[in-house]
């Protein structure tokens, strides 16, 4: 142990001075040699961390390294929610958006309560004018931490976006999942509940009518009697009009 010992305190010297490639040397070699030792793993992922943290300073600007780095975790830790954060903040230095976004919402599935991911995520929608979308990730990230300062500057900031450009309120999105398990388990279905689902006035019929001509649905008073045989049918048109 005296030799593990010391080969981890030269790397831990190396680390200090920031010397992170003779340092990962040493880390490798022990870990390829002593994959069961904890302290060793937990070592070369501390000293991974450091490494890569190193890379993503915006005055270092490692970023492609650094992406390996972090990559260098995941492959150990794969659900290493904050190895795949900081990857996705390597993306976002590049500017590779849909990357960044791939990684940040990886974070989000792995810790729902993460704030970070939320608040980058809402930088990149602010970056391409998608300031309701933005508003909408800095609120998420508040949720979490109602003192997180960059998200509340982040946040009064693109409000002041939406004022000044007088960017009207986007439509709510529809969610049909609801409506589509309805119409497949139901012979009839009340009008009124898919004027709700689909989001249209009490007094707007011409969906409806329009389903019965394509689908051979019928109207029975309050209710549309659904034709079983064409519910697949409808259900694409849903899908190509709602995703």
């Amino acid at each position: 142990m005296t030799e593990i010992e010391d080969l981890l305190d030269k790397a831990r010297k190396l680390k200090d001075d920031e010397n992170f490639d003779e340092a990962l040397k040493i880390s490798e070699n022990l870990i390829l040699n002593y994959p069961e030792n904890e302290t060793i793993k937990k070592f070369h992922i501390d000293l991974l961390f450091a490494y890569g943290y190193h890379l993503n300073d915006q005055y270092i600007e490692g970023y492609e390294r650094a992406t390996e780095i972090f990559g260098k975790i995941i492959e150990i830790e794969p659900e290493n929610y904050r190895a795949i954060y900081n990857k996705g903040i390597a993306f976002f230095y590049m500017e590779e958006m849909e990357q960044a976004l791939k990684f940040f919402s990886r974070a989000i599935e792995l810790k729902p309560d993460y704030k970070f991911p939320y608040y980058n995520m809402g930088l990149i929608h602010e970056s391409i004018g998608n300031f309701h979308e933005a508003l909408s990730y800095y609120d998420k990230a508040l949720e979490i931490d109602p003192n997180f300062l960059y998200a509340l500057h982040a946040k009064d900031d693109v409000k002041k976006q939406i004022r000044m450009l007088n960017i009207p309120k986007p439509e709510p999105k529809i969610d049909i999942s609801k409506l589509k398990e309805i119409i497949e388990v139901s012979k009839r279905v009340r009008i009124s509940l898919i004027q709700e689902i689909l989001n249209l006035k009490p007094n707007d019929i011409d969906v409806i009518l329009d389903w019965c001509k394509k689908f051979q649905f019928e109207i029975d008073g309050d209710f549309l009697i659904i034709n079983k045989d064409n519910v697949p049918e409808l259900i694409k048109s849903l899908e190509s009009i709602y995703f």
